[in-house]
């Protein structure tokens, strides 16, 4: 097993509501500003385990974001076509 060190930002978030006990996070970036507060920089030690492939989790991502692209280049196509169908249907009369 392999083991990496992260150095990262740990935060306090105040109980939300119904919970009594405050949230802790850590982020990669300060977080200050969206309602957590900054406690400090922190290293943590990770196990990583030898046969970890992180390829099939990378792909799924990119899988997934690319029918998300799909998908909206697939509305802007249907908008497209329905504006060249509306246009066809217009009669050629002059105007005036």
């Amino acid at each position: 097993m392999a083991k990496i060190q992260i150095t990262t930002l740990l935060h306090m978030q105040a109980p939300a509501y119904g919970e009594t006990e405050p949230t802790f996070r850590l982020y990669p970036f300060d977080m200050s500003r969206h309602g957590c507060a900054l406690i400090g920089e922190r290293t943590v030690e990770v196990d990583v385990p030898e046969e970890f492939d992180p390829k099939p989790a990378l792909i799924n991502a990119l899988r997934e974001e690319q029918a998300e692209i799909r998908a909206e280049a697939q509305g802007k196509v249907n908008r497209i076509e329905e504006r060249i169908q509306s246009l066809l249907c217009l009669e050629n009369k002059a105007v005036g």
